[in-house]
């Protein structure tokens, strides 16, 4: 085979695209722009070099095997087979026209190959039923689990990686045409850390293609596709018996490691690619169970072209002009048949992530009764590293439900907060055998279709009636309206065990109801439980998923490769021979930065952090500037419930006063008055004492709320009230944690903590990192961030975005901007945000800032572009709307020196932590005391960063539970003059250092963090539509019943829509149709529902504010503070 034959389309692309003596115009350029008169317009395949064209036709030939209809090259090709054969039944085929293929051996000849030619097949294709899917997994889930917290010893050793930093710039640092920042150095890396990184390495014979099952309608959910699949593959027999060559994701992509279209007998379709791809092959035609024929082909998507990967892995190709994504997609869907069990012990939730059925743990509620099960696995994904392809493998934990009866979990609703809704959108399997002698033939009770998902709860079983027509012996339609209850009883001779539980709805909606009883309903094992872990159990699953580093290791290298099966050669893949990796995770170097020195008043005595704990101390340390010089004044509410009332009050009282005064808060403060004990924590309750309290004048500084324990709904309404009511400095502490570590040391440091809240509400800065005013002078430090609503929240809930600002070189103190803004991931009114922060800057600094840094949390690599596209040209426009505003508003001498819209230089970070990259310290002297993790500083730059671009992974804490996780910074831009990398990873650890409220650094950028914290601060303002209790959602599901019944009325539909339902299957069209009227239905509930609750939120957002109590000075005065920390 000739060398073309693994990276035959790289190197036709690269011979096409070189810069070379053009043989028709004589100038230097690639072949493909030649823009000589008269263009050329024949086949590009006559473009190539013959050496290279002869080499090609060589290794076509070679494909072409006994196959008579693969492709060929142009100068080459023989005749497309003239058939003489009609149309005279089934099983035969139509053929047009014969045609000829002329040679086109000459540049510049005028014919052209025709676009898409026709061959007949050499056998009739198969018209098959559609099967049943594979048989469905309703044995119970494991009893036991494994022993979770001793896996056998992690496999000894570890492959090395130590890239030559002499050439590394040169190969990998390319500024050039590049869509982002190159990378301009490396650090010195004297350390070493092994990464949870494997490399990946491939037969240099072998060839990958991707293949597309196409006709697979569009509209079908993934089950019926995956029968499509399984059809495709178990009936069509070159498929069927090279089954072991290719991988499948099971909805329409096959990746093969062996030729399939040169086994394929059907009719092809040439779309005129040498290569063949976007050609088609006819496989067969598959009756649904509608009995419509649907006719299924295979499509050539491309050759997966792994030496383009491996090129883009060595930056040996430009960057713009090579998208990795597709090859990384289609050898993911190989990794996921390599992985295996030969006991069934997996499952596969996607193609990068599996899991362990006997790993797991329950999440009981009490009385033994658990409905939620926590199982661990790996995910896994294919990743062009820095001169390798690498396979980043990662041990995950998430929760499923538990296959047990629904009527069980309707009688166990704590754990979901008594909230039946929970269940809504999870698959069960129905338990009984339905329908009449003559329709349970029909496929009713086959294993497909007896899983259907819940989409609502209704009346109790023995209230809830739906409409039944029958034909009598008279052939007359005869209507019923029984309940489910009664139905069961009248049509099976069947007694309900639970009549009272609710009806259960797996049907459709707007009248097309499915009602069912929820004790013949078992939810089917394995399903994921997709919304925030309930509290009830989360602490449980916490202790379950939150594994050091040394037990994170042993789980990726004994559990998540135990299942990457190999055969006798022990890293080549046994279900994918082609495909070969190391077995060891990849030793690789790493920088540690070093504690920066944290600043507190007068610099005289910097703090260090502990080597061993990452931490430092405050003792006899006062704050970097002081929050108020006079005296603080503050009140405390008492909620009811207090083990210890009086002594908690009294040493809290106590020692909260000093925290102040020690810490440099205040000269002295005060406690105003006696304690305020409230009947309750209701937002009236706490409403009515903040009315009695807060006063412009006489009032406190600062609201203290003690609560017995964490409780988010009383922290959400008393942060509300406080925050945009009545606008004053809150706090909320816990008793519980002061119970469990008694003493007055362990108060002191909960009271310290609380100290630098304080001063942070009182406009004080806490402390700042040695050399940060020299890297920040002139510099306006921005952090971005979005939250959405989950799962649970009311629908059309809109989302919010933060974005914080500095307003001096400290790095120590940031105001915010909080907005509502639609379900988009780009801040979308980032320009008015922006202007409001940099107006502060402007207004206290007295000067525009030259330099921009901005950290941007929660985007995707592929959003990367979007944020470079919009928010990067909005901070412009902010400096521009500033400039006028300024000019408007100050007299024309204070800005005579501003004459234009200052300029400025910007750097630009993305912030990343949903991330599977781990490092682990490769000896006991690296590892932090307690956890074992890196230690703080830990830097790496090489190996599984970009081969391109300018990002590193830094771990600035110290991960006290579990394994550390590492920040991903990704620079989209770097302007600043001086700022290289090394000089911005320094000022980002250095940031980490200045987060206000600890005294240790942060997992990422400050600024990105405080952004979070804000959003987090919005997110209590729309707790009731963002995690709506059951009052709330019922009220929300009333009204949109309501809507429902209004809109049937005003359509006249509602005796349609609520038509009495006939046994038998519905035609397509009546499904089509019911669909529609649906799809219809929900589009007009969605805009009724969405302006009332619209106006709901934004009153909520803004409410009425009496302006002659609480004027624009006492509301503005809590926006100059980070009020949100």
């Amino acid at each position: 085979m000739s060398e073309l034959a693994a990276p035959f389309r790289s190197r036709i692309h690269a011979s096409l695209n070189a810069t070379q003596s053009c043989g028709r115009c004589g100038k230097s350029h690639s072949l493909v722009t030649c823009t000589s008169s008269p263009p050329y317009d024949g086949p590009i395949w006559n473009l190539i070099p013959e050496p290279q064209r002869n080499a090609a036709d060589e290794y076509l030939r070679s494909l072409q095997g006994s196959d008579q209809h693969t492709a060929t090259s142009p100068s080459s090709a023989p005749q497309p087979r003239q058939d003489t054969s009609r149309n005279t039944g089934v099983g035969q085929h139509a053929v047009g026209k014969s045609s000829t293929q002329p040679s086109s051996s000459h540049v510049g000849s005028a014919q052209q190959q025709p676009a898409t030619t026709r061959v007949a097949p050499s056998s009739p294709v198969l018209e098959v039923d559609l099967v049943d899917a594979q048989p469905v997994d309703l044995s119970p889930m494991a009893d036991s689990p494994r022993d979770l917290d001793s896996p056998s010893p992690a496999h000894n050793g570890h492959a090395s990686s130590h890239p030559d930093n002499t050439t590394q710039i040169e190969r990998f640092g390319k500024e050039g045409k590049s869509r982002y920042p190159g990378r301009n150095e490396f650090r010195n890396n004297p350390h070493q850390v092994v990464t949870n990184h494997f490399r990946v390495s491939f037969d240099p014979k072998a060839t990958f293609y991707e293949y597309q099952v196409s006709g697979i309608p569009d509209s079908e959910p993934r089950k019926t596709k995956r029968r499509y699949m399984e059809t495709v593959i178990r009936t069509v027999p070159f498929l069927r018996d090279n089954h072991a060559f290719f991988a499948t994701d099971n909805i329409q992509t096959i990746v093969s490691w062996k030729n399939l279209h040169a086994l394929a007998p059907g009719e092809k379709t040439n779309v005129g690619n040498v290569l063949d791809e976007g050609s088609e092959w006819r496989l067969l035609s598959v009756r649904d169970t509608n009995g419509n024929i649907i006719e299924l082909r295979l499509q050539l998507l491309r050759i997966v072209d792994i030496l383009g990967l491996d090129d883009y892995a060595n930056a040996r190709i430009d960057p713009l002009s090579y998208d990795p994504n597709p090859v990384v997609n289609a050898l993911n869907i190989v990794i996921t048949k390599c992985l295996h069990s030969a006991t069934n012990n997996i499952f596969h939730l996607n193609s990068h992530k599996f899991f362990i059925k006997d790993a797991f743990r329950d999440l009981p509620m009490g009385q033994n009764t658990s409905i939620l099960r926590a199982i661990r696995g790996c995910s896994y994904t294919i990743k062009p590293g820095m001169g390798s392809i690498l396979l980043n493998v990662n041990a995950v934990t998430s929760v499923f439900w538990k296959n047990n009866p629904v009527s069980m979990v309707l009688k166990n609703l704590a754990v979901f907060r008594n909230d039946r809704r929970a269940l809504i959108g999870v698959q069960v399997y129905i338990n009984y055998e339905r329908g009449t002698k003559t329709t349970q033939s029909s496929g009713v009770n086959a294993p497909q279709s007896r899983i259907k998902t819940i989409r609502g709860f209704g009346k109790p079983c023995n209230q809830q009636t739906f409409q039944l027509s029958r034909t009598n012996a008279q052939n007359q339609v005869v209507t019923t309206n029984p309940t489910v209850e009664a139905y069961q009883k009248q049509a099976y001779n069947r007694t309900l065990q639970s009549p009272g539980l609710a009806a259960v709805n797996l049907g459709g909606k707007h009248g097309n109801e499915s009602w069912f009883a929820p004790e013949d309903l078992t939810i089917l094992p394995y399903q994921i439980w997709n919304k925030v872990v309930p509290e009830t159990v989360a602490q449980n699953f916490h202790s379950f998923s939150c594994r050091g580093p040394r037990l994170n290791r042993q789980r990726v290298e004994n559990e998540g490769l135990a299942y990457l099966l190999t055969n006798n050669n022990p890293s080549q893949m046994d279900r994918c021979p082609p495909l070969r990796f190391a077995r060891t995770m990849l030793e690789i170097p790493a920088a540690r930065l070093q504690y920066p020195p944290i600043l507190y008043r007068n610099h005289a005595y910097p703090a260090t952090a502990d080597y061993g704990t990452g931490r430092w101390n405050l003792a006899n340390k006062s704050f970097y500037t002081q929050g108020c010089a006079r005296e603080v004044r503050w009140t405390l509410l008492v909620a009811r419930g207090l083990v210890n009332s009086d002594n908690t009050i009294y040493t809290y009282t106590a020692e909260f006063n000093n925290q102040l005064r020690q810490c440099g808060v205040c000269p002295s403060s005060s406690r105003m008055g006696q304690p305020v004990f409230m009947a309750n924590v209701s937002e009236t309750e706490i409403r009515r004492h903040l009315t009695n309290i807060v006063k412009p004048r006489g009032g406190p500084d600062i609201v203290v709320l003690l609560l017995p324990r964490k409780d988010q709904d009383a922290y959400s309404t008393f942060k509300y009230l406080a925050d945009k009511v009545f606008f004053v400095q809150a706090i909320c502490l816990t008793e519980e944690k002061n119970l469990r570590n008694r003493g007055p040391q362990p108060l002191r440091q909960y009271m310290a903590n609380v100290a630098m809240k304080a001063n942070l509400k009182m406009a004080g800065i806490n402390h700042s990192a040695a050399g940060l005013d020299d890297v920040l002078k002139d510099t306006f430090v921005i952090g971005a961030d979005i939250t959405h609503p989950g799962s649970g929240a009311i629908e059309g809930c809109p989302s919010i975005a933060a974005v914080v600002g500095s307003v001096d070189e400290t790095g120590g103190k940031f105001l915010g901007s909080l907005g509502l803004q639609d379900n988009i991931d780009m801040v979308q009114y980032f320009e008015s945000m922006v202007h409001s922060r940099l107006l502060d800057y402007c207004t206290r600094l007295r000067k525009f800032p030259t330099k921009v840094l901005y950290y941007r949390d929660g985007v995707s690599e592929s959003q990367y572009d979007e944020v470079i596209r919009t928010e990067l040209p909005a901070i412009g426009a902010a400096f521009e709307s500033v400039f006028h505003h300024l000019k408007r508003v100050f007299p024309p001498e204070r800005l005579a020196h501003i004459t234009e819209v200052p300029a400025f230089k910007l750097t630009a970070v993305v912030v990343g932590k949903r991330h599977h990259t781990r490092f682990y310290p490769t000896k006991p002297a690296d590892a932090m005391k307690g956890n074992e993790n890196c230690r703080p500083g830990t830097l790496v730059d090489n190996t599984v960063t970009s081969p391109y671009y300018g990002d590193f992974y830094l771990q600035s804490h110290n991960g006290i539970k579990g394994t550390a996780r590492p920040a991903h910074y990704f620079v989209l831009r770097n302007e600043i003059v001086g700022m290289t990398t090394a000089k911005l990873q320094e000022l980002t650890h250095k940031l980490c250092h200045t987060y206000v409220r600890a005294t240790l650094g942060v997992s990422y950028a400050s600024p990105a963090y405080y952004a979070d914290r804000l959003c987090e601060r919005g997110r209590c303002y729309l707790r009731r539509w963002y995690s709506p209790d059951p009052p709330t959602r019922d009220q929300f599901d009333n009204r949109k019943r309501d809507i429902v019944n209004d809109l049937k009325k005003e359509n006249h539909t509602g005796s349609e829509a609520g038509r009495a339902k006939q046994r038998g299957k519905k035609t397509d069209a009546e499904r089509e149709a019911e669909k529609n009227a649906e799809k219809e239905m929900d589009d007009k509930i969605r805009a009724r529902m969405a302006m009332p609750l619209k106006e709901e939120i934004n009153r909520r957002w803004k409410p009425e504010v009496d302006e002659s109590v609480f004027t624009a000075e006492w509301r503005t005065g809590l926006h100059r503070t980070m009020y949100w920390m």
